[in-house]
């Protein structure tokens, strides 16, 4: 199946594509935060609701960035041909599975195999 029917068909490659704009502006944001809480003078007390604010914006960019990894990992799939394409049994992906999580790179089955593996 062709990339370019596959993904006009749902218009995947829009949503992936804003995604990945909405991404590379909430890094470009959270970088921005995370700098001005670093200059801001502060006591004790405002030293470690700083420290904790950080950490929830390191965290937040470390998510941020993974899923902006697995959005252009999609969009490349689909330059290439081969999204909708299981990346494990190489089954398509069901519509209903992409439509509700775009990058998906592998049909549920594989994914609930992938899941267990982790989960050992």
């Amino acid at each position: 199946m062709g990339a370019k029917s596959f993904s006009s068909d749902v218009n995947l490659h829009e949503t992936l594509e804003q995604y990945r704009r909405e991404l590379l502006s909430r890094l470009a944001r959270g970088k921005v935060e995370s700098r001005v809480a670093e200059n801001l003078p502060a006591d004790f007390a405002d030293l470690c609701t700083q420290t904790i604010g950080r950490e929830d914006i390191f965290s937040q960019l470390d998510a941020s960035q993974c899923l902006l990894t697995l959005v252009e990992e999609a969009l490349f799939r689909i330059h290439q041909g081969t999204f909708g394409r299981c990346l494990e049994c190489h089954q398509a992906i069901s519509r209903a599975r992409l439509r509700a999580i775009p990058w998906a790179d592998c049909c549920i089955s594989c994914q609930e195999q992938r899941e267990r593996h982790r989960a050992a």
